[in-house]
């Protein structure tokens, strides 16, 4: 924290609130609480966007084909 400041928090938490994974509302985990939000490596990917919410849509090329295919 000391060498993120209390912005970088502040992001995190907004990151958080807008994260399906983070709240527990994908079903897949029950959610981030303060010792995960406080440890320095999950706060810094938080802050990379890596638990933000993906676009949804075909995940790979092959997907994405049999989507055009069927919009034929």
């Amino acid at each position: 924290m000391k060498d993120e400041g209390l912005d970088a928090l502040k992001e995190a938490i907004d990151r958080i609130s807008r994260s399906k994974f983070l709240t527990g509302k994908s079903g897949d985990w029950t959610g981030a609480d303060i010792d995960f939000l406080l440890r320095p490596d999950k706060l810094n990917r938080i802050l990379e966007g890596a638990y933000d919410d993906r676009r949804s849509g075909p995940s790979s090329f092959l997907e994405h084909m049999l989507a055009r295919k069927a919009q034929q």
